[in-house]
């Protein structure tokens, strides 16, 4: 198995300048560990569909004679992604050249997401060489659907997002301005972003309102997206958003089962969502909705290195 035993094989660090190439050189420890790469899969996806603005990515990987056994990714101003290869013998030593090759590289890292035990021991291998301590920023859970249990008496329908209607676009984009800011994803203070919201649209993702019935058209209640549907079958739902003043009155349930039937629509085979481990009420929504946790992420923090 790659990167199986680092003391007795060479590995090399590599960096990418063409996502499609860093793609096609991981896939296979993308299909070790689909679940650990899902973040990193689902960035790297949008970035090959239609670039982001602004600086180029960091795409690197560690790789043996038995192919490449850990992959990082990392956007401008967010954390880096990392997966590793489950079978990976000693972790901290492939964290640990990780951790050197973007150094070397100069690279600026604010944060590290991944398999929870992965970037633990990353933020270990981080402080060894920098003397600066990451810390955890956000412990998540990884849900997958099981069999769906429908929301019942809940008010309304829903309504795919219009990319057309300058003020739909406008009010979702202002929505999920305030679930970052509320949520604490973003780092920097978070603004509505239209044209995002129309690019990720242009990507492929889907966004789905819950609208209350109204003449001459529906109030808008609620949010829910999801990705594309991925190779490996799976589409992800994120992010769902209920305003303050029309929460507990179950419109994030009914829009997240819409999200569901929506990703089932174009071939779903399975439909997955993250939630922070610290925030009862959404755990308890989607576990009542039929998702059940079946692994454990993190995120950290790293501060500044000086040169």
């Amino acid at each position: 198995m790659a990167g199986a035993d680092l003391q007795s094989v060479m590995a090399e660090f590599e960096v990418f300048d063409d996502p499609r190439r860093f793609r096609d050189e991981i896939a296979e420890l993308v299909d070790r560990d689909p679940v650990g790469a899902t973040m990193l899969s689902g960035v790297l996806a949008h970035q090959i569909a239609e670039p982001a603005p602004g600086a180029a990515p960091l795409f690197v990987c560690l790789r043996d004679t038995g192919g490449p056994f850990v992959a990082a990714m990392r956007m401008p101003d967010f954390p880096l992604l990392v997966v590793v290869d489950p079978e990976v013998r000693d972790l901290p030593g492939a964290l640990g050249m990780l951790t050197g090759g973007v150094l070397d590289l100069g690279e600026t890292v604010v944060g590290f997401h991944g398999r929870r035990e992965v970037v633990r021991q990353l933020a270990d291998a981080w402080s060894e060489l920098t003397g600066a301590r990451p810390t955890p920023r956000m412990w998540s859970l990884f849900y997958r659907l099981g069999g769906l249990v429908e929301p019942t008496g809940v008010p309304g329908s829903p309504l795919p997002l219009k990319p057309d209607d300058p003020a739909e676009v406008d009010l979702v984009a202002g929505w999920f301005a305030r679930f970052r800011q509320e949520t604490g994803v973003s780092r920097a203070a978070p603004v509505p972003d239209p044209d995002g919201l129309r690019r990720n649209v242009r990507r492929g993702e889907r966004f789905i309102l819950w609208g209350l019935d109204s003449d001459p058209i529906a109030i808008p209640v609620a949010v829910a997206g999801h990705s594309p549907l991925r190779a490996d079958g799976g589409v992800r739902i994120a992010p769902v958003y209920t305003p303050p003043d029309r929460r507990r009155q179950r419109f994030g349930a009914a829009v997240t089962a819409a999200a569901a039937h929506s990703a089932w629509a174009i071939g779903a085979q399975q439909v997955t969502l993250f939630t922070d481990e610290g925030y009862l009420p959404s755990n308890e929504l989607y576990r009542s909705l039929g998702f059940e946790p079946i692994a454990e992420f993190a995120e950290f923090d790293v501060p500044s290195v000086s040169p």
